[in-house]
């Protein structure tokens, strides 16, 4: 279903207002509002150490903002428990990827749906296993990982680990969806798959990306901050930050600074 705001545009789902984050005397993000709206993809770029991880960690409620307030459809869910924020339809894929290796494809996906629906009951919730494996089984269609259902996960090729990754978050039916490197690692082609993957899924949900593979960025974001030093250098369209100058200019820094080291 879309959520429109009372102009037409896009509703913010996922709002991070003046986040802040302190590391004793560091300062990791400083007063960084992001606002991700439904049906879109917002992405955070920068260059290494300008504060994405922190900041993803803190839209993912990895860590608790040492000020500033996280919304999620106008409700304060500032400094929850983690566990509460699948409940509260928010879902994560890291960088590193976290399945069970020993398991099949389809039986990584179902333990993800059943800990959704049985969380309390997730090996023995025998009344919610037809559920959960025609759930997984669409939602491993979705990731185009079909055909590999009945394959263990430590056999897939890293590409299709993180395709199941991303069936295992959208187990619980988010409706925000934060990606942390999402092609890490991957060749050429799995990255256009991936590509293809991330606008199909913004459709019905709110999907967050941070990513370093900019020609990935500037084709399937909406919105895009650029991060640099822990602040929010610039934010908006791809065709708008590519003629930031300020942009231009943090990346070109960083690029000399690589070139002479």
């Amino acid at each position: 279903m879309s959520r429109k705001s009372a102009t037409g545009g896009p509703v913010p789902v996922l709002v991070g207002e003046r986040l802040t984050r302190h590391f004793g005397g560091f300062v990791a993000n400083r007063d960084v509002t992001v606002a991700l709206p439904h049906g879109k993809v917002t992405s955070i770029i920068g260059p290494n150490g300008a504060g994405k991880s922190t900041l993803f960690n803190m839209l993912t409620g990895t860590l608790a903002p040492t000020s500033g307030r996280l919304l999620l459809d106008g409700d304060d869910i500032t400094g929850l428990p983690q566990h509460r924020y699948a409940g509260l339809g928010i879902a994560k894929s890291f960088q590193i990827t976290s399945l069970f290796p020993g398991l099949s494809v389809i039986e990584n996906v179902v333990a993800a749906v059943l800990a959704h629906l049985a969380p309390l009951d997730i090996w023995s919730g025998r009344r919610h296993e037809i559920e959960a494996r025609h759930r997984a089984l669409h939602l491993l269609e979705i990731v185009g990982l079909t055909t590999r259902r009945n394959h263990r996960a430590d056999a897939l090729s890293h590409g299709e680990q993180r395709s199941l990754e991303v069936a295992v978050a959208l187990a619980c039916d988010p409706v925000v969806l934060l990606l942390d490197e999402p092609t890490a690692g991957m060749s050429p082609e799995e990255t256009r798959a991936v590509m293809a993957l991330i606008r199909h899924l913004a459709e019905d949900r709110a999907v967050g990306l941070v990513e370093h593979k900019m020609g990935l960025v500037m084709e399937v974001s909406d919105t895009i901050y650029v991060l640099h030093q822990g602040e929010v250098l610039a934010h908006g369209s791809a065709d708008e930050i590519q003629q930031d100058t300020r942009v231009r200019e943090v990346y070109l820094g960083a690029h000399k600074r690589r070139a002479a080291a």
